[in-house]
């Protein structure tokens, strides 16, 4: 019998999780004692909701966004920043290794050129860059969504709004300008942005973070009103008090509020640092209608937060929750997942090793008048489940310096899509030295309804996990030393599932840059091929935190109704010694494609 636990709560102010465990059984996984998952639940207000219209803001300008702004510290959120940086200089000095079930070492992307192996080149082009102008803000995060007429990148500190088909700039903006305040305002700016598309509601999401000048806390999640983004937005206020609410993350599942307003929400999460450091990690459960519409009765108008999860007393940060983009996808449940950020000293596995991935689930999860609140479960695959992995090292900037690009820690940073059934979450690991990336395919189940918590008119409303399966394990550039340095993993599918990985990559003779990678779903054991740089140019990089994630967008629809395409975006060095950014696309158009 495999670990689980669940339990529905009855809305009530910081209710904890009960847990029910039953330990791991088979020679795969070690018999180690299987911890306690646990949360606690409260209710909280939404914030006041302005409207917008993208068009009429001002172009963006230098002198607005001039000077450069980085993101807060401590990076990580359970080591200080010197015992953060030591422990990537130790990294940057392991000796190469293997793993097990390592499909791909020393894979070097080719050229942006004729295509061979990585299927047909949708479009590309040169997107925003380090401050929107050429300076201002590093590291850049990312954020991007498309849909049949629009692509929406957001950055550090901007939003742009570029047609489909031709990668023509439409719009521009300074961001802290998009949700109501002045530009460079507050501590450290509007930052940690992401983005998505409803394919229900078609409707572009955004989310920013930032911090007032007096240290209080605030997330924005933005949605537009209709499906063209140049017009009208709803920018709606989540108060997270005095603090950092950060690193938020995005999801989503299941837009369409009036055939299934229980399970309709938009899932904003953050690491949240009070005035003692990392205090816990929350998810705020939005009612979608609360977000995408003026209208938002009570009790709706109330949502749940849940925080401090923590498995076996360890606090986990960088919950992930899902992005359920297909339109016809109905997972009953809003799924999320996180990897573990310790470097092993978090004693869950023998060995000082990190191994597995926590997932959960939240249904029922609308504030309804008789409810008996959201059921909220979580499930860890365990020690055993996966490879080992650990804080990557430093990455290399062609001939420019040696170790010298940060590659953050070993929590999943990109956003996870959801689609028919699977996720596909990447992390930051050593590969020997420097950094891969390594990615499970996961596959989540559901029960009927819990622990029977939702009776009557809520029957069957409130389904748990039961079980956990990695389906799969890959790795990019696993056992590749300085030859081969791979970071910021983000995968997209399209229809079909078969799956594209946009990630950074650098080495002793390449600077950063974007590359892509696809898999068929036909195709056993990834990477099939090396990739292709959407952009990349050999120069200096000023400052050594690179952005903190890519982003990856679907497309149902593809160019000019045909097969649809998988969207990416990342950074590359400009000759200025800056960052800047590309989108492109891929897609399978044809029987040949391999």
């Amino acid at each position: 019998m495999r670990p689980r636990f669940l339990r529905t709560f009855t809305g009530l102010l910081f209710v904890a999780v009960a847990m029910l465990w039953f330990l791991l059984s088979g020679s795969a996984v070690m018999a180690e004692t299987q911890p306690q998952l646990t949360a606690n639940i409260r209710l909280e207000h939404y914030g006041p909701q302005r409207e917008v219209v993208l068009a009429d803001l001002p172009d963006l300008s230098p002198a607005e966004i001039a000077g450069f702004k980085e993101e807060p510290e401590p990076r990580n959120p359970h080591f200080t920043e010197a015992a953060y940086h030591a422990a990537k200089e130790a990294a940057s000095h392991d000796p190469v290794g293997t793993r097990p079930g390592d499909a791909a070492n020393l894979l070097i992307p080719r050229p942006h050129g004729p295509i061979e192996d990585t299927p047909s080149n949708y479009i590309d082009f040169f997107a925003q860059s380090q401050g929107c102008n050429g300076s201002g803000w590093y590291p850049s995060d990312m954020g991007l969504a498309v849909n049949p007429s629009y692509v929406v990148q957001v950055v550090n500190e901007c939003i742009a709004v570029y047609a489909h088909n031709t990668g023509a700039l439409l719009k521009a903006t300074d961001i802290c300008t998009f949700v109501g305040l002045p530009p460079n305002s507050g501590t450290h700016g509007c930052f940690d942005v992401r983005a998505a598309y409803d394919y229900v509601s078609n409707r572009f999401l955004v989310t920013v973070d930032y911090q007032d000048s007096s240290g209080n806390a605030f997330i924005f999640v933005c949605a537009s009103v209709t499906s063209d983004p140049r017009g009208s937005w709803l920018i709606t206020t989540l108060s997270r008090g005095v603090g950092l609410a950060d690193f938020p993350t995005l999801g989503k599942t299941w837009g369409d509020y009036s055939s299934n307003p229980h399970n309709s929400v938009i899932t904003v999460c953050d690491n949240f640092f009070g005035s003692s450091g990392f205090a816990y990690a929350e998810c705020m459960l939005l009612a979608t209608r609360c977000i995408e519409n003026t209208s938002c009765p009570s009790p709706e108008n109330s949502y749940y937060s849940v925080n401090s999860f923590s498995l076996g007393g360890i606090l986990l940060d960088t919950i992930q929750p899902t992005n359920d983009w297909g339109p016809n996808e109905k997972p009953r449940a809003q799924f999320a997942i996180n990897s573990f950020n310790y470097n092993g000293s978090d004693g869950l596995c023998s060995g000082g090793v990190d191994q597995g991935v926590v997932v959960w689930s939240f249904s029922n999860s609308v504030n309804f008048t008789g409810s008996p609140g959201p059921a909220i479960s979580g499930f860890w695959t365990g020690c055993g489940s996966t490879s080992t992995y650990s804080f990557p090292g430093y990455a290399d900037n062609a001939n420019f310096c040696s170790s010298c690009i940060d590659t953050d820690d070993s929590r999943i940073t990109g956003m996870v899509h959801y689609f028919a059934g699977l996720l596909y979450p990447t992390i930051n690991t050593n590969n020997g030295g420097r950094s891969a990336v390594l990615g499970w395919k996961v596959h989540p189940y559901l029960n009927d309804n819990g622990d029977g918590h939702c009776t009557g008119a809520y029957l069957n409303l409130c389904p748990t996990l039961s079980d956990v399966k990695i389906e799969q394990e890959f790795c990019y550039d696993c056992g590749g030393g300085t030859s081969a340095e791979a970071y910021y993993g983000a995968i997209v599918m399209d229809q079909e599932n078969n799956w594209t990985m946009y990630a950074a990559f650098s080495s002793t003779s390449l600077s950063p840059g974007e590359f892509y990678t696809s898999n068929r779903v036909s195709w056993e054991t990834p990477f099939h091929d090396s990739g292709i740089f959407a952009c990349q140019n050999n120069a200096a990089y000023s400052y050594g935190r690179w952005g903190d994630y890519s982003a990856g967008a679907p497309d149902i629809y593809g160019k000019f109704g045909d097969q649809p395409a998988m969207w990416g975006s990342g950074d590359y060095v400009q000759p200025s010694n800056t960052w800047g950014t590309c989108i492109s696309s891929n897609r399978y158009v044809a029987d040949s494609d391999i």
